[in-house]
C-alpha cells in the first residue's frame, strides 16, 4: 500500500520571501501570518526530529542581539530598545525558517527565489495607480520606494547567479521587471545597481575571475564611465526624473548644512546632519553607544540616522557595529569564495549601501542576503566538484 506524501516546505519558503513585500500598517499582517506558520511548522519539526540546522552566521547573530538586548540596560529610551529588541527576535527566527524549511541549498534558494519574484510581479501592475507612490516615487506594497528597490536589486543578483539553472524567459523577464520597478522608485542605489549589473551580465562577467590587475582595469574603466554619466546628468535629467535626483547631488555643498546654503535636495542634506550628529555621539559614547535604536531620541521617534555605521556606532557603539559586521562578513566570506568579478562587485554593493540605509533590523536586506549566500556556497561546491 502506498502512501501520499505532501511536502510543505517549498511554499513555506515561497510565502515566508514573498510576505517580505508586505511592511506598511494596512497589510504587514501578510507577514506576521507568514511567520507564525512557519513558525508552528518549525516547532513541529523540531519535535519530531529534535534536530536544528545551524550555519556559522546565526552564531554571530545571535552574538549581536546577545548585546542588543544588554543595551536596554543603558538606553536613553528604554521602550525604543525593547520594541527594536523584538523586532531583531522575529527576524533570527525568521533566519532559522530560512536555513530549516528545506533540505538542501538549490531546494533554499529556489523557493527563496520564486517568493521574491512573486512579490516583483504584484508589484508591476500596482504602478498604474497614484495611490501606491509617495511624493512621485512608487512604493507599492512596501512603506518605502527604497525598499522596492532593495528587492528588485536583489532579484536581480539572485537571477544573475543562478542563471546557469534558471530558464532563459525567467531570466529575462525578472531583469526586465526588476529594472522597470526600480526606475519607477526613482532610486539612485538601484539605477546603479542596474546599470553595473547588467554591464556585468551583457559583457559575460559574471564568471569572470577576479585579480588585481583585472581589478584596476575594472575600475578605471568605471570612473571613466563615472565622469561621462555626471557629465550627462543635466541632459538625463530632462528624460526620467530619477536622472534629477543624480544631478541634484552634483550641486551640494558639505562646507555648508544650512537649507540655503546645501545647494543639494534635502534628503541628501538631512542624511549628512544626521552622520555629523551620529558621530559625535559615538564620540562621547564610544563602547557601547546610548542604546538600541536610541538616535530617534536626538532629533523625533520618527527619524533614523539613514547609515547603517553612523546608526551603530551611535547607539550600540564600537563593540555592536563590530558584532553586527562580523556577522555581515561570515555570510561575504562564502560569497567571495567564488572570486567571480559579480561576487566581488555584490559585496561592495551592500558596503556601500550601508551608508545609505540601516541595515542592521531590515528582514527586507537580511534574508535575501542568506540566499546569496547559499547561492555563492552551491556556486562554489559545483565549481570544487567540476574542478576535480
Amino acid at each position: 500500500m502506498s502512501t501520499l506524501k505532501i511536502n510543505f516546505t517549498p511554499a513555506l519558503s515561497l510565502l515566508l520571501f514573498f510576505s517580505l513585500f508586505f511592511n506598511t500598517e494596512s497589510n504587514v499582517i501578510v507577514f506576521y501570518l507568514a511567520f507564525l506558520i512557519n513558525i508552528l511548522y518549525l516547532f513541529v519539526c523540531i519535535s519530531s526530529r529534535l534536530k536544528l540546522k545551524i550555519e556559522p552566521f546565526v552564531y554571530f547573530y545571535f552574538l549581536f542581539l546577545c548585546w542588543a538586548m544588554l543595551s536596554v540596560a543603558w538606553a536613553r529610551n528604554v521602550d525604543l530598545a525593547i520594541s527594536m529588541n523584538i523586532r531583531l527576535v522575529i527576524l533570527f527566527f525568521c533566519i532559522v525558517f530560512t536555513i530549516n524549511l528545506q533540505n538542501n541549498h538549490s531546494s533554499l534558494v529556489k523557493w527563496g527565489y520564486y517568493g521574491l519574484l512573486a512579490g516583483v510581479l504584484v508589484n508591476v501592475p500596482l504602478t498604474f495607480f497614484d495611490f501606491f507612490y509617495i511624493s512621485g516615487r512608487f512604493s507599492g506594497t512596501t512603506i518605502n520606494p527604497n525598499h522596492i528597490s532593495l528587492f528588485s536589486g536583489f532579484v536581480i543578483f539572485l537571477s544573475i547567479l543562478n542563471r546557469r539553472v534558471l530558464s532563459s524567459s525567467i531570466l529575462i523577464l525578472a531583469i526586465v521587471f526588476c529594472s522597470y520597478l526600480i526606475l519607477m522608485t526613482g532610486s539612485r542605489k538601484g539605477l546603479l545597481l542596474v546599470m553595473v549589473s547588467l554591464s556585468i551580465l551583457l559583457f559575460n562577467l559574471d564568471r569572470k575571475k577576479t585579480s588585481f590587475s583585472y581589478l584596476g582595469m575594472l575600475g578605471l574603466v568605471g570612473i571613466g564611465f563615472l565622469f561621462f554619466f555626471v557629465s550627462q546628468l543635466e541632459y538625463l535629467s530632462t528624460i526620467h526624473p530619477t536622472f534629477i535626483r543624480f544631478y541634484e547631488l552634483t550641486q551640494i555643498n558639505v562646507n555648508d548644512l544650512s537649507r540655503e546654503g546645501f545647494g543639494g535636495d534635502g534628503s541628501t542634506r538631512w542624511r549628512l546632519i544626521f552622520i555629523v550628529e551620529g558621530f559625535s555621539i559615538f564620540l562621547h559614547n564610544p563602547i557601547a553607544g546610548i542604546g538600541l535604536d536610541n538616535f530617534k531620541t536626538i532629533f523625533s521617534e520618527d527619524l533614523y540616522s539613514h547609515n547603517n555605521y553612523v546608526e551603530l556606532l551611535s547607539t550600540l557603539g564600537i563593540v555592536g557595529f563590530c558584532l553586527n559586521y562580523i556577522f555581515y562578513f561570515s555570510i561575504f566570506k562564502q560569497v567571495l569564495k567564488s572570486k567571480t568579478i559579480f561576487c566581488v562587485f555584490i559585496v561592495f554593493f551592500f558596503l556601500l549601501m550601508d551608508f545609505a540605509m540601516v541595515s542592521y533590523f531590515e528582514r527586507m536586506y537580511i534574508l535575501p542576503l542568506i540566499l546569496i549566500y547559499f547561492s555563492a556556497k552551491s556556486y562554489n561546491e559545483i565549481e570544487n566538484t567540476t574542478s576535480y
